[in-house]
């Protein structure tokens, strides 16, 4: 759960949580937190409560049909492209930041792309070799930068309100939060030990969310109002040449992690779900980010934002209906069965669907 919900949405946080302030900021980090968190439950009894084994285009398909299930995927891949154009345009700031060349973003850009199109030619052994060594690594980076950063944090900091930029962060938390990818693999690994699934998808929900919130206090309590879009750009500028290279690699690696993380699940879902040959498969996963890179601005939270409310809202949306359907037409007993939250899951559907619509309405390529 944790090596899928932490990624390169971690960089965007501390800018929204500036932007509202920081009280504000933990408190819709915490509620779009605790919202997430139970759409993940509801997939998991979903999972439990179907015989078949199915992913959620699966689940979708069985409880409401056909044409949801191709909504969901059309989501899904809008996502995925949104969050690779994100990490193409957060790779190229980063390393012109770290070399001293911030006139040519552009370029590294480039040659992110061209690695990324290596790694993921070679595929799934290659990248869960990568991501297995690096989360451990970034989990800890993100303790260590926050601990660097308490000498030179500034109370001030934390006394900017603005509620009127509430709706900022909402797209680049959903973004943050999103483990929906993970359920599946967390019923296969629990397999036969189906009381643990609840106990872990709520602390591997709840464990990102304390160290989102770490990472955003750390950051924002140096830089303020001035946090950059990709956070650790503006951190390592605060604090010296050793915190620009420790926070700018970080940032590096967590966008390069969840590149190669989602470029593949984009891959694996055309050939195996799709039925594309390989090559195909693999040509349309690494052609298209990059041509949506030289038609939209190079803004990152923007990017990112979009995808989040977009592709998490249509399948959190669909998510809760398939839920509400799979207690009557469920052919299995779950290990664990939540109540039917027909209060709390519309509020969650409205939530999704105003973000969906804001986030559109107020998009600007």
């Amino acid at each position: 759960m944790m090596g899928t919900i932490i990624g390169a949405g971690i960089m965007g946080i501390p800018y929204v949580v500036a932007k509202v302030g920081l009280l504000p900021g933990l408190s819709i980090l915490l509620v779009l937190g605790l919202a997430v968190m139970l759409v993940h439950l509801m997939i998991a009894e979903m999972m439990l409560r179907t015989r078949e084994r199915h992913q959620i285009p699966g689940l979708i398909n069985r409880y409401l049909g056909k044409i949801y299930k191709f909504i969901d995927a059309a989501g899904i891949i809008f996502g995925a492209y949104g969050a690779l154009t994100a990490y193409i345009i957060g790779e190229g700031q980063v390393w012109a930041t770290l070399l001293g060349d911030q006139s040519r973003p552009w370029l590294y850009s480039g040659l992110f792309v061209l690695i990324g199109v290596l790694v993921l030619f070679f595929g799934l052994k290659l990248v869960k070799l990568i991501d297995e060594w690096l989360l451990a690594l970034v989990v800890i980076i993100i303790v260590v930068i926050a601990v660097l950063c308490w000498p030179a944090v500034n109370p001030i900091n934390y006394q900017t309100v603005n509620w009127s930029n509430s709706f900022i962060g909402y797209g680049v938390l959903l973004f943050a939060l999103s483990g929906t990818n993970a359920i599946f693999s967390v019923r296969e690994v629990l397999k036969n030990r189906e009381k643990m699934i609840k106990p872990a998808i709520i602390t591997g929900s709840l464990l990102p969310m304390f160290l989102y919130a770490l990472f955003a206090v750390a950051v924002v309590g140096v830089t303020g109002s001035a946090t950059t879009e990709i956070a650790t750009i503006g951190l390592g500028s605060a604090l010296g040449s050793r915190m620009i290279i420790l926070c700018n690699l970080f940032a590096a690696i967590t966008m390069f992690t969840s590149f190669c993380a989602i470029g593949l699940s984009l891959k694996q879902m055309y050939y195996h779900d799709y039925g594309l040959p390989a090559w195909l498969a693999w040509i349309l996963v690494i052609s298209v980010p990059p041509i949506i890179f030289f038609l939209v601005s190079p803004d990152f939270i923007k990017v990112i934002g979009l995808a989040g409310a977009v592709t998490f809202g249509l399948s959190g949306v669909l998510i809760v209906a398939a839920y509400w359907r799979s207690k009557k037409h469920g052919d299995k007993s779950p290990a664990f069965s939540l109540p039917k939250f027909y209060s709390i899951g519309g509020l969650i559907i409205l939530m999704f669907v105003l973000g969906i619509i804001y986030s559109l309405v107020t998009w600007k390529a």
